[in-house]
């Protein structure tokens, strides 16, 4: 019985752990101090270089990041809960300049409230650069001036 107790103890201690959520997540009184607080615990990231407005309670940023393969975007989310602001990382950001050579990438994520983006991103040869989306062709995106880096956030239509 006594292991049958210790086994039992166990797994429920596990599904504890195992059922954390948001709660962890800091939230702070303004926008400034959450993405203080994320670019802090992600050095590699370097600098805001963009973002949406807001849908809902959700504003996307697009950053630019850097580390020992190359220079990349990455997305974060800050989520509102009244008067409180969280940072959210959207998942790994892509490489697209590096000296193996620049790529050009695009990839799809989700914020915290289910909302579908798509980030195309890559290296800007020159100012005449275009994308082709999902739903558009020859969309001029935003090209970050000091890396050339450019990127284009996309909502996805449907849920």
């Amino acid at each position: 019985m006594k292991p049958f107790i210790s086994l039992l103890a166990c797994m429920v201690i596990a599904a504890a752990a195992g059922c954390s959520n948001d709660e962890s997540v800091k939230e702070f009184n303004f926008e400034s101090e959450a993405i203080e607080y994320g670019m802090k615990e992600s050095p590699e990231i370097k600098e805001i270089i963009g973002e949406s407005k807001y849908v809902g309670d959700e504003k996307v940023l697009v950053y630019l990041f850097k580390n020992e393969t190359g220079t990349g975007t990455g997305t974060a989310t800050l989520v509102q809960n009244k008067d409180k602001v969280k940072w959210v990382i959207n998942g790994p950001g892509v490489v697209v300049q590096q000296p193996e050579g620049n790529v050009g990438a695009s990839h799809t994520f989700e914020t915290p409230s289910g909302l579908k983006f798509e980030l195309y991103s890559g290296v800007a040869e020159n100012q005449n650069v275009t994308v082709e989306t999902k739903i558009d062709y020859g969309v001029k995106p935003h090209v970050h001036e000091e890396s050339t880096i450019y990127y284009y956030l996309s909502a996805v239509p449907g849920k």
